[in-house]
């Protein structure tokens, strides 16, 4: 889930110079700060539960075209309320008004509620699931969110897929041309 929301929020920087930030809201098992080498020391839920930190504060620059990144920061005992803090609202108020695109990688959403409370923000959900791993009755579960109208416009990601196994037709890529 982390390594999609890194590779889509660096593609998307790429494109024409887009300023693109990526949130680390897994606040209950963060991994981006590890993953990107940045540092861990202000994130996300230092913000969030003090007046006293700004969003500058907890803003890291990557070598990555423009893109930034706000990690999660200590796990805080209460998750899900911070999550639905006003002061949430603020920074991605805020955010809209610097950026191009804003990638959250939050927790997942059959495991905790806390990204429910993050899709107010979203235009998109993307739903990683990973080939012959994840179970079926996760897919029945997306799809009932959705109907239900917790999720925003649900796309699925399958990752980890075997490029030996095939399916339905192909374009012959990598075949031997006739004379």
């Amino acid at each position: 889930k982390s390594f999609i929301s890194i590779n889509m929020s660096a593609s998307l920087a790429l494109l024409d110079d887009r300023r693109v930030i990526l949130i680390g809201a897994d606040v209950r098992a963060p991994k981006l700060a590890e993953y990107l080498g940045v540092s861990a020391h202000l994130g996300l839920t230092n913000y969030l539960s003090s007046a006293e930190v700004g969003i500058d504060d907890i803003i890291n620059h990557t070598e990555v075209a423009d893109l930034d990144v706000i990690v999660s920061g200590p796990v805080p005992p209460n998750p899900a309320e911070m999550l639905l803090s006003k002061h949430m609202d603020t920074l991605i108020e805020e955010l809209r008004k610097r950026y191009d695109y804003i990638v959250i990688d939050s927790a997942p959403i059959a495991m905790v509620s806390d990204s429910f409370s993050l899709s107010r923000f979203a235009n998109l959900t993307a739903y990683v699931t990973r080939a012959n791993y994840t179970k079926k009755h996760y897919i029945s579960y997306l799809n009932d969110e959705a109907n239900s109208g917790r999720l925003v416009k649900p796309a699925i990601i399958l990752n980890d897929t075997d490029r030996k196994v095939s399916y339905g037709y192909g374009y012959g890529y990598g075949a031997r041309e006739e004379d």
